[in-house]
């Protein structure tokens, strides 16, 4: 991904990941583009679209590096019940089944699922990386 390079090298920080890494990923083998007309104004700009591309989310990890971290159905923590103040604690799963863009160009929601489609869908708004280029990229 020569976007998340280019942000790394003008912001002087080091990527977590290697260039092998993000072309395993979904969409990681995609060419991406920016148009001379476009509204990024800022390097967290540019990371923020590529992160959706990927289906992730960039932030500098406890090393100091620019890391993508994927959104994941793995427990990462478990509370048990000596680590709770209270009596009520919400213990509830999230769970996305489809994701909804707005298309720049037509003005209308594109909206990709999975079968069935009973969860939440994740509203990723206008992204001009996925707008234009040559060809689509996969749904994350």
């Amino acid at each position: 991904m020569s976007f998340v390079s280019l942000c790394c090298k003008a912001c002087k920080v080091e990527m977590a990941q290697s260039q092998a890494d993000y072309e395993a990923m979904p969409n990681g083998t995609e060419l991406l583009s920016i148009y001379t007309e476009n509204d990024f104004e800022t390097y967290r700009d540019v990371l923020y679209y590529v992160g959706q591309v990927l289906g992730g989310f960039f932030c500098i990890n406890r090393e100091g590096k620019l890391e993508l971290r994927k959104y994941g159905n793995e427990p990462v923590m478990e509370l048990e019940t000596k680590h709770r103040f209270t009596r009520s604690f919400s213990d509830f799963i999230t769970r996305y089944t489809a994701v909804s863009s707005t298309n720049m160009k037509t003005e209308t929601a594109e909206y990709y699922h999975l079968e069935p489609d009973d969860g939440l869908t994740l509203n990723l708004g206008v992204n001009p990386l996925l707008q234009f280029g040559l060809g689509r990229c996969d749904p994350v």
